[in-house]
């Protein structure tokens, strides 16, 4: 059986069903069983639902894996097979009725429709998984019914070959009427002798009396055998559909002087018959309601036969203004020149169908991106009838992908600027580190020389003003040797090692003695981890970080700098997007110092932020921007609190655990 059922979207919910609610989805389908009182229930009379369940949890794993691996065809193929052999306890091929099989295909659509809140919100999504769940159940009521009505005429060829068909025998002059067994059965009349002692023409449905009569009166007439069907209404009021055959005996004068023939009870058949042109009603039905597909036939030559909602939707026709017209119409005038509708016609021949995404054409001038399938149709003698050909207004689709392209570029631009300033940036730095810091180193000799021998020759005027071109170089020096800090920070390689921090904070704090001792100042700590870090940037930040809270002191009032430790949730970090990883180092440091306006809280992490002058605290508005770069190549985050006048707090947040992929 080839592939037509295709699914987008019926895939990815089957499997969702399939992981997490194939027991929920047997009982369900249990339940509805039961609410339906369908008659297969019978042959599970004496098993609890919990037996019931088991038993069947395994069918719907099969069931839903064929739709996760988009093999609803052979489902399908195999249902029917197994079902036609007699093999499925399920359902005895005798006894199933029309009603049954449009019961479970009902049943079927309940139960996809009813844990699809579990699965989705998304009304469009939906939709369009119920709308392939309809596809499949159509389809496979179809087949059913299809295979039901051959099965009846298998019935009927074997009922003839047994004699088990009514048969009847007609005086012509003396109207004495001859009826079989089965005739009487039929009609569900008694045996009589004479079939006529039951008014049997009274029986005949009223609106074919007329057709009876006639069939009756030409084969007398012309000596032809007949064959039609009728109705007849029986003494209960239940109606019956017939098939009756007869052909006449002459007399030597070829003259009609008896009839006889078959009669056989039709009824189940024709109901099937109706019940697959119901079938087939309700798919065209469907296929001309959706709205989201312009769903059209062509004929040979693409010439279009039938119209349905979505594709008035889509491409603006009427059905009066497409209907007899060629499909080529809907194509811009570049592909019209091309003939691009002729080679996708082509391909479909070929291939048996043609797929492709271009722009198409709609009534008013304007266009949409399309999404076409075109498939090609066979009769059964494998002859090419036509085409089918679905097209979907991917518009918004192209237009989101041209907008992701359009960004992408745009950021790969921005990417070869960033890597021009980084190579400045590279110059710069080799120009800080050796042609800018030469001229400073001998402007501090200089100038160190000179009030050293002309001390005395100088005015106080004149020793102010060198004592000030001393003071400003020693700032550059600074300034350059923390611009080239900083910049190093993004070429470092350095490998993570597990860092004892409690001794590192010792030996920080030893450091900071000339700072620490004038001030009195207080460092108290928690106990702290071993944690893997890169050792010098890790020291960098947290000798950055106290320095800081020493430098920021009120003036008369010793520095209490507190450092608290604990390991966080990820998922409780502002800002953080990696909750893959689970816990987090906190550190957090904060002091008593003169604090900060919360406005500022990320400003203070930029270059050359300062919140002071250089007058009142000494600083090159670089140490925090530092801070930052070291956390973000630890893959964590820092953040501060400030209030004016109480001081600042500083957290930060390194992995607990480093990951390869954030390596």
């Amino acid at each position: 059986m080839k592939d037509d059922l295709q699914f987008n979207y019926l895939p990815a919910y089957a499997g969702f069903l399939l992981e997490n609610k194939v027991k929920e989805f047997t009982a369900e389908q249990l339940r509805l069983l039961r609410e339906l009182n369908l008659p297969l229930l019978r042959y599970y009379e004496g098993f609890s639902d919990e037996q019931l369940i088991e038993q069947g949890i395994d069918r719907s794993r099969g069931f839903l894996r064929c739709f996760k691996d988009n093999k609803v065809e052979q489902f399908i193929e195999n249902a029917i097979t197994e079902w036609l052999a007699n093999q499925i306890p399920l359902i005895s091929r005798e006894k199933l009725l029309p009603e049954d099989i449009t019961l479970i295909s009902y049943m079927r659509r309940k139960i996809f429709r009813n844990f699809l809140p579990e699965y989705t919100n998304d009304a469009t999504l939906s939709l369009q998984i119920l709308e392939e769940v309809d596809a499949f159940t159509v389809k496979l009521e179809t087949l059913s019914f299809k295979h039901l009505l051959e099965l009846q005429h298998q019935l009927y060829e074997q009922a003839e070959a047994l004699a088990h068909i009514g048969n009847w025998t007609w005086d012509l002059n003396t109207k004495y009427l001859v009826w079989s067994e089965e005739m009487f059965r039929i009609y569900e009349l008694e045996h009589t002798e004479n079939a006529n002692d039951h008014n049997i023409r009274a029986f005949t449905h009223p609106e074919d009396i007329a057709l009876v009569d006639t069939e009756m009166e030409h084969t007398i007439k012309t000596l032809q055998p007949h064959d039609f069907y009728y109705r007849i209404i029986l003494e209960s009021g239940r109606e019956k559909y017939v098939h009756a055959k007869g052909q006449p005996e002459m007399n030597k004068d070829g003259v009609a002087i008896r009839m006889f023939g078959t009669l056989q009870d039709v009824t189940s058949q024709k109901k099937f018959e109706n019940e697959l042109k119901k079938s087939e009603e309700r798919y065209h039905g469907m296929i001309n309601e959706v709205q989201d597909y312009a769903i059209i036939l062509l004929d040979k030559d693409g010439n279009i036969l039938n119209w349905n909602k979505g594709a008035e939707k889509i491409k603006g026709y009427k059905a009066e203004e497409a209907i007899g017209k060629n499909f080529k119409i809907f194509y811009t005038e570049k592909d019209r020149q091309d003939h691009l509708s002729d080679k996708l016609l082509k391909l479909a021949r070929e291939e048996g169908r043609a797929t492709h995404e271009g722009w198409r054409q709609r009534k008013d001038g304007t266009v949409f991106w399309g999404s076409v399938v075109i498939t090609c149709l066979h009769n059964e003698s494998g002859q090419i009838i036509g085409f089918s050909k679905v097209t979907r207004d991917l518009t918004e689709r192209k237009l989101a992908e041209d907008k992701l392209i359009r960004y992408a570029e745009s950021i790969e631009r921005k990417n070869k600027m960033l890597e021009q300033a980084n190579k400045e940036l590279e110059s710069f730095s080799y120009v800080a580190s050796h042609d800018l810091q030469e001229p400073l180193r001998k402007i501090q000799a200089f100038t160190s020389r000179l009030l050293q021998k002309e001390n005395d020759n100088l005015s106080e005027w004149g020793k102010d003003v060198f004592g000030k071109v001393q003071l400003s170089a020693n700032r550059m020096q600074k300034l350059i040797e923390a611009l080239l800090n900083f910049s190093r920070l993004d070429k470092a390689q350095e490998a993570y090692e597990p860092v004892d921090a409690a001794l590192m904070l010792e030996e920080i704090k030893n450091n900071l003695q000339e700072m620490i001792e004038p001030n009195k100042a207080v460092i108290l700590a928690d106990p702290l981890p071993v944690m893997n870090v890169i050792p010098v940037q890790f020291h960098q930040l947290l000798s950055n970080l106290i320095s800081n809270a020493l430098k920021y002191s009120k003036p008369d009032v010793a520095p209490v700098i507190k450092i608290s430790y604990g390991l966080k949730e990820g998922r409780a970090i502002p800002g953080n997007s990696l909750l893959d990883l689970n816990k987090y180092h906190h550190i957090c440091i904060s002091d008593n110092g003169i604090g900060f306006e919360q406005q500022y809280a990320e400003k203070i992490f930029e270059l050359f932020q300062r919140l002071h002058g250089k007058s009142e605290y000494e600083g090159t508005g670089i140490g925090l921007a530092i801070c930052k770069k070291i956390v973000a190549n630890h893959h964590g985050f820092i953040n501060a609190v400030g209030k004016p006048g109480e001081g600042a707090e500083f957290n930060v947040y390194i992995p607990s655990e480093r990951k390869t992929e954030l390596a």
